[in-house]
């Protein structure tokens, strides 16, 4: 399809047979105009019937709007604008397209010359762009929640052909409403030099088409169609031969695929339905004012409220539904407004025309120059050097704490003068900060935010899903967060998994049931038959072994400082360190065997303490004990290294000067210490190693798979585990009972209930 606008054609041309074969364009065409609406012409579309069908629905002086049918895709509404240098007459157009504003979920495009700008900066030369002459542009498009459509080519679109004077400025353009950008992603459009007008040719560019798959979704609110039940009978009354299994997945499958072909599947024919349903009622209530046949106007209002009240009642419950199984990524059904920007933010508009403003330039590489660019301008080089003029408003004494050992005698004086209140304890951030170790009432504070959390009532509402995700995502980086700054002390880490537990299952802190699956059981990773979820003791390991990482291959204040009081994790902590580096050190032995270490010019290694050499230290290379007479114990490894490679002492033994050499030494820029050989430095990584010993499950990948649904693959693998209520559950452990308590489990039936047990 092509559109001609300003072609200043007569209404009488376009009768002329002549003129129309000169004219021609595709071999096969057909073409609309508003010659009929304005003297001379202003817009012509022509298009090949071959490939695309075009419909008028609204033609006017300035605008030529209708459905485009093409191919297999979703038919959309086409706008071309041409308007007005007149501002009365370019208010009549906004006038008309927001009456033309598909308001369900047909895309929307709308492109040509607007004659106006959206902001002063697409105007260059010339007088400046008062903020007057842009408001009614921009209400049209917050009116119309429309977006401007991604650009490639020339930043400007109209030029005055003046060198005395010249003045650039963006009058065409294109947007598209929410419903554009879900069913086309990568469109966009090329802004093209032009050839014989002053205006550029903008070319709209489909990108490439993505189709989305998604799973089958029973819809509750079926069950109240006719047309539902009628299928169900007609599909289930065929007789099938064959094993009832078998036939029974037979049923099912047609039943599914007959359900899929049918209109009233689908959600949008339900909110299609409202939609008409409430536009009927308006009009009646319009109608009631008049006065005219109030009794027929009353009997119709009357039906229609009840159809309202029908199909409102399904659309709640179909939203209900979705909410509970697409708990974190879809939400509540009126957060449109937020769901067009999170749908903005996967929008690859930006990208591409960032790639296709230069042909040698891959989408890939167009993001790593716009991360770095950002980076640059929004991460500028901090400054080391402390200046006190920095503070310009100098300290605040009124939030200052000062901190004072129990036994000093003078405590009342030094604050006094300082002006500073002494406290015993500090906190920052939330956390506690003491001179002394910490204490569980320390931890107060968060056992109060979890147990506050798990019985709040957005939590009491959602399903095993959803409370699996509340874990995952809200209460485990709450006390994540306490991790990475202090010790979680075992009576709280139990606490915390007690509640946990007892909210994941069954939804109540507070309830006393049976557990099924043991808390240690269900935190284990997948492979191992686990639900994926990690316990606040694995947490806590990944966090260690995570900073025992940062301590050697990044150069920061606390690295350097932890560094220089302990020289190394691997070396045996003295009496007066502290429980945070006991503990560090602790972990460091454990997962000795899986760190090694790749030497560079400027790692921080122990010469001594740490297991360059090969996995191993020095003391466990008799060769190399002679080192101990040359360098100091707590050396670092720099002393054998400069900036061209190992600078060993001339009175070492040619043994361990060729042992030493024989190790390379990598580029500096690389870290010095990986974990596995650098094939995964993630938590993900350190977790499995804590269960490396525990046997694969054979199951796990039928369970999750790559498109599993979360609600329905954990009941699946709680079927597998044994976590579900069912009989041959309650008969293991009745039986059980009967075996601890010497009394027959049967004859308690009368006096026991079923869900008393659990």
């Amino acid at each position: 399809m092509i559109c001609i606008l300003e072609n200043r054609i007569q209404h009488s041309s376009i009768r002329n047979k002549f003129f129309c074969n000169q004219h021609r364009v595709f071999n096969l065409e057909e073409s609309c105009n508003n010659f009929n609406c304005s003297s001379p012409g202003r817009i012509w579309l022509k298009w090949d019937p071959d490939k695309i069908q075009f419909m008028p629905s609204f033609i006017s002086a300035q605008m030529i709007a209708g459905t485009i049918v093409y191919g297999t895709s979703k038919p959309f509404l086409l706008s071309i604008i041409y308007a007005s240098n007149n501002q009365e007459e370019r208010r009549i157009l906004w006038d008309d397209i927001r009456s033309i504003d598909p308001n369900g979920g047909t895309p929307w495009i709308l492109m040509g010359d607007f004659n106006c700008c959206r902001y002063p900066s697409d105007k260059l030369g010339g007088n400046a762009l008062h903020q007057n002459q842009l408001c009614e542009f921009n209400n049209l498009i917050f009116d119309a929640n429309l977006t401007d459509l991604a650009s490639v080519g020339l930043p400007y679109t109209w030029y005055n052909q003046r060198t005395d004077n010249p003045i650039h400025i963006i009058l065409d353009r294109m947007f598209v409403n929410d419903a554009w950008m879900e069913t086309f992603p990568n469109s966009h459009y090329v802004i093209k030099p032009p050839a014989c007008s002053d205006h550029s040719p903008i070319v709209l560019l489909p990108g490439r088409q993505t189709t989305s798959h998604h799973r089958f979704l029973f819809k509750n609110y079926w069950c109240n169609s006719n047309e539902f039940w009628f299928l169900l009978i007609s599909i289930f009354s065929k007789k099938t031969p064959g094993h009832p299994f078998t036939a029974l997945c037979s049923l099912l499958k047609q039943f599914k695929l007959s359900i899929k072909k049918n209109k009233w599947a689908s959600s949008h024919l339900l909110a299609d339905h409202l939609s008409l349903l409430q536009r009927q009622q308006d009009r009646c209530l319009n109608l009631l004012g008049s006065g005219s046949n109030l009794e027929v106007i009353s009997q119709n209002l009357k039906s229609i409220n009840i159809q309202l009240a029908e199909a409102s009642s399904q659309w709640i419950s179909w939203i209900y539904q979705r909410a509970k199984i697409k708990w974190i990524s879809q939400g509540e059904d009126d957060l449109k407004f937020l769901y067009s920007k999170i749908r903005l933010r996967n929008y690859r508009g930006i990208g591409i025309s960032l790639s296709m403003s230069n042909s040698s330039n891959s989408f890939s590489d167009a993001v790593k120059e716009t991360t770095t660019h950002f980076k640059e301008l929004f991460n500028p080089p901090t400054q080391h050097p402390f200046d006190i003029n920095l503070f310009p408003a100098g300290v605040n004494l009124e939030k200052s704490s000062l901190i004072l050992p129990p036994n000093c005698p003078h405590a009342s004086d030094i604050s006094s003068t300082l002006n500073i209140p002494s406290n015993s304890s500090i906190t920052y951030l939330g956390i506690p900060i003491a001179h002394y170790s910490p204490k569980l009432s320390d931890f107060a504070v968060l056992m109060e935010k979890v147990i506050h959390k798990l019985s709040g009532w957005k939590a009491k509402t959602l399903s095993f899903a959803g409370r699996l995700q509340f874990l995952r995502f809200t209460i485990w980086n709450s006390i994540a967060y306490w991790i990475r700054g202090s010790i979680l002390p075992k009576t709280i880490i139990k606490h915390i998994e007690k509640h946990c537990a007892k909210f994941l299952y069954f939804g109540d802190t507070s309830a006393r049931r049976l557990h099924l699956i043991a808390w240690k059981n269900t935190c284990k990773p997948k492979a191992v038959g686990g639900l994926g979820i990690p316990s606040l003791s694995t947490v806590q390991f990944c966090y260690t072994c995570s900073l025992i990482g940062r301590l050697y291959n990044y150069n920061t204040p606390l690295s350097l400082w932890l560094l220089h009081n302990y020289i190394s994790p691997w070396k045996p902590p003295t009496t007066k360190a502290s429980p945070f580096w006991k503990y560090l050190c602790k972990m460091a032995l454990e997962v000795k065997e899986y760190f090694i270490f790749h030497i560079t010019s400027k790692a921080p290694i122990s010469l001594f303490w740490d297991h360059w050499i090969n996995g191993k230290v020095i003391n466990e290379v008799a060769d190399m004990l002679v080192l101990h007479n040359t360098f100091s114990i707590n050396a670092s490894i720099a002393v054998i290294l400069n900036d061209s490679g190992w600078n060993l002492p001339l009175g070492l033994p040619d043994s361990i000067r060729d042992y030493i050499a024989a190790i390379p030494i990598v580029a500096s820029n690389e870290g010095c210490l990986v974990w596995n050989y650098g094939l995964d430095n993630s938590h993900r990584s350190y977790a499995n190693f804590l269960f490396r010993n525990d046997s694969l499950v054979s199951w796990h990948l039928f369970v999750w798979h790559k498109h599993f649904a979360l609600r329905y693959s954990s009941f699946c693998w709680m079927a597998i585990i044994g976590g579900l209520k069912t009989v041959d559950v309650l008969r293991a452990r009745a039986w059980l009972l009967s075996c601890a308590y010497g009394v027959e489990w049967c004859s308690c039936f009368t006096v026991v209930p079923w869900r008393a047990v659990f």
